[in-house]
């Protein structure tokens, strides 16, 4: 097998930084261009990248307006409707850090998991399972909606490799990790940064392919691409 490897370096992340702001810049140049399209049954529903990139930011600001701190730990417990999106972006754009889960986990899960995670904030979908005594409060996701209108926060801007969002992938030994993802993209593992157990790390599951769409979602727009999100 022949492996073909490209040695240019690659240009350093400008800093400060912020992963929302940057997957979101084509709402400078243009607002108008689709960035997501949830389909359903009923047909797409399509976000440009302007009303994207105005309701991401006024769900930065709702957020802080209950209090979280720049590195706050956001728990998600929702499906994968607008609100997913809305939620991951808006903590990632006010300096939170948003934690994905998959909505089919059962009470005792979440329960294990706010454990391991430490949560300051769960955002819930209507339906899903939650600890039966939750560790911090809880925000509906109607009410993460209504955030859409606020007043857009400015940029959490920072260092590039700072906490960015946390996800779990099970890697090579079938046991499922957390991993830190740092604004700039790289991963290391959450015991690095949060100084967890590995014993811990592997009760915690959750879906991260959809992370990697919405990512991925944007950043082929932002090239001029065209995607979308399911």
């Amino acid at each position: 097998m022949l492996s073909v490897t490209d040695p240019a370096p690659v240009a350093p992340c400008p800093a400060p930084f912020n992963l929302a702001r940057h997957v979101l810049a084509a709402a400078e140049a243009r607002p108008d261009h689709v960035a997501l399209q949830i389909v359903g049954p009923a047909g797409a529903e399509r976000w440009s990248y302007g009303r994207l990139s105005a309701a991401v930011r006024g769900v930065a600001a709702g957020l802080g307006a209950r209090g979280l701190k720049p590195g706050d730990r956001v728990l998600l417990r929702l499906g994968n409707g607008v609100a997913f999106p809305l939620g991951f972006l808006g903590a990632v754009a006010g300096g939170f850090v948003p934690v994905p889960t998959a909505a089919g986990l059962t009470a005792g899960e979440v329960a294990r998991l706010c454990e391991v995670i430490r949560p300051s904030l769960i955002v819930a979908g209507a339906g899903v399972a939650l600890p039966e005594a939750p560790p911090c409060p809880v925000l509906p996701e109607d009410v993460l909606r209504g955030f859409e209108g606020l007043a857009e926060a400015g940029w959490a801007m920072g260092d590039p490799d700072r906490l960015g969002y946390i996800v779990l992938t099970s890697g090579t030994s079938g046991s499922p990790r957390a991993v830190a993802h740092a604004h700039a993209g790289r991963g290391a593992g959450v015991d690095e940064v949060a100084g967890l157990q590995d014993e811990e790390l592997a009760q915690v599951v959750h879906d991260r392919e959809r992370v990697e769409a919405l990512l991925g979602t944007l950043f082929a727009e932002y090239l001029g691409r065209g995607s979308a999100h399911r």
